[in-house]
This record gives structure tokens, sequence and C-alpha cells, in this order.
């Protein structure tokens, strides 16, 4: 994606602003014909309007090339596996990129080795290790679909649930990530200060593993 080429777009004034499909203040835009199945060079033109309405352009280039993809590919987890099951569901159900698909399997790694059964003597349960209220949320919401507590699908589909309602401001950071190496690195460190609350050190090293895993 053309985004995936940004770090941000900074106001001095308003800070970062947004990726939006339409231009409107605090916002920016991007003008493209990029196509990454096809070897060239592309114009990328960023439009950007502060929220007091004044506009700025700029443009940057990128270049495509389809023989050094092809032997440079990156390898998706086997989907006969519960990490390439979860990546699956992350990447093409819930719409994430491969930087925080690999951001988020970093923590889910070290919380559960990607079990949905995982208990820890703690009392927390599945493949993030909720406790307390949100255990038991994630028991309800599993039961309200049919499944068990421990099935993979439910958890990752109420994992889904937390980001779009009380998480919702994590979710728009992880949307923001570009899939880049970087990108995992900082989906990596959102998800695990800001959801999983695991602390300035797990996090690090959790993006330190997510960027390894998305050039791997």
């Amino acid at each position: 994606a053309p985004s995936s080429n940004i770090v941000q777009v900074r106001d001095y004034y308003d800070g970062r602003l947004k990726l939006e499909q339409t231009l409107y203040p605090g916002t920016y835009v991007l003008e493209t014909d990029l196509d990454v199945t096809k070897a060239g060079v592309y114009p990328v033109v960023v439009h950007a309007m502060d929220t007091v309405g004044h506009e700025t352009t700029r443009e940057f280039m990128v270049a495509v090339d389809t023989e050094y993809m092809e032997e440079t590919g990156y390898t998706v987890p086997d989907p006969g596996t519960n990490q390439g099951r979860i990546y699956q569901m992350l990447t093409e159900e819930l719409g994430f990129n491969r930087a925080v698909a690999c951001g988020i399997l970093a923590h889910m790694r070290r919380e559960s080795t990607f079990l949905p059964s995982a208990v820890n003597p703690s009392g927390y349960y599945g493949l993030c290790q909720w406790g307390g209220g949100r255990q038991t949320s994630m028991m309800n919401f599993c039961a309200s679909l049919g499944l068990p507590w421990d099935s993979l699908e439910g958890q990752v589909y109420y994992l889904e649930k937390e980001l779009n309602e009380g998480y919702h401001r994590v979710l728009e950071r992880l949307l923001q990530c570009p899939n880049t190496a970087q990108g995992a690195y900082d989906a990596a460190y959102v998800f695990g200060m800001n959801f999983e609350v695991s602390g300035l050190d797990l996090a690090i090293s959790a993006g330190n593993r997510a960027m390894s895993d998305f050039s791997s």
C-alpha cells in the first residue's frame, strides 16, 4: 500500500494527521496509480490539511521491482498451525497488514505460545491471557457464539470485539502502523503498552521479535 511508505504526516500545531479517503481538516489523502504487480516507478502525491483548512502537498516516488519481490518473498506461517491460523484471521478477516499481525503474534507467542487453552498460575486465560472481568467477558462472548472459551476462533473474534469497543484507540494506532519492519515493532509496542499492558521491557522485547518475524 502507498501508506506503508509513510512514517507520519504531521502538522506543527495539530500533531499527527490521519489518513482518510477524502480530505477534510486534520487529515491527509494519497493520490497515486501505484500497481505493485507491475515493475516501474510511481509517483505518490500526499495532500494534507490542518485543522483550520490550510493545505499542503508533497510527492514521493515508489519503485516496484517484481523480480526482487519474487526472490525475497516473505514466509507466511503455516495455516495448519495455531500461529498460521491466527495470522490468517488477523490479515484476512480482521484486515490488519502483515506488520500489525506480526506485532500481535509476538505478544501471543510470549503470553500463551499460541495456545487458546493456556492458563497461568495467576488465573489469566487464553491467547492474550485475559484476567478478571475481561476473562469473564471473553468466556461469555465465546459462549454467545456457540464456541468453547478455549477456541482459537472465539478468542480472535473477542480480540476484535475489544479493539472495536473499549480499546478502539489502540485499534486506531495499529491501523496507522506501516507495513514495514519498523511498523511491526511499532504495532507490538502499541499492543503491549496499551492492550496487554505488559510494561516497557516486554513491549520492547515483543517489538524486536515482531521486526524479526516480519522480515523472515
